[in-house]
């Protein structure tokens, strides 16, 4: 992809109700050169998904869950959006992550714009 806005002519179409992807990339996403992921980091999670043959949810729409004590439970909440940027390097190229797979054969996948920095600033307040 030549921007991190354009979606990758290669992506099965969009499919309203299917299984919400980044349609690009965002500003920080871990597969851009911005990325503040460190190079050993990527590769950490790249064997995790593989390993684990799931998705990198987009840290956009992920939150840290809270248990009832208000301490965070290690697990995510918010909406399972899934990377565009590991759906573009990682799912159609070596079709890791088995939700996607069952997601293309069921339903499809909906393209989601990511959040501009003005709605995650927004957001960061609304958390806080």
């Amino acid at each position: 992809m030549s921007s991190t806005n354009e979606v990758d002519s290669t992506r099965p179409p969009s499919c309203v109700g299917g299984l919400k992807v980044v349609e690009g990339r965002c500003d920080t996403c871990v597969f851009s050169k911005a990325s503040p992921v460190r190079s050993g980091r990527l590769r950490s999670l790249a064997q995790s998904w593989q390993r684990q043959d799931t998705h990198q949810v987009c840290h956009h729409f992920a939150v840290a869950a809270e248990g009832d004590d208000g301490e965070e439970t290690g697990m995510l909440d918010g909406e399972n959006v899934v990377c565009g940027g590991f759906f573009d390097n990682v799912y159609l190229v070596r079709g890791t992550g088995q939700l996607l797979r069952i997601a293309e054969r069921l339903g499809g996948f909906e393209y989601v714009p990511a959040p501009t920095i003005h709605e995650m600033s927004q957001r960061t307040e609304e958390e806080s």
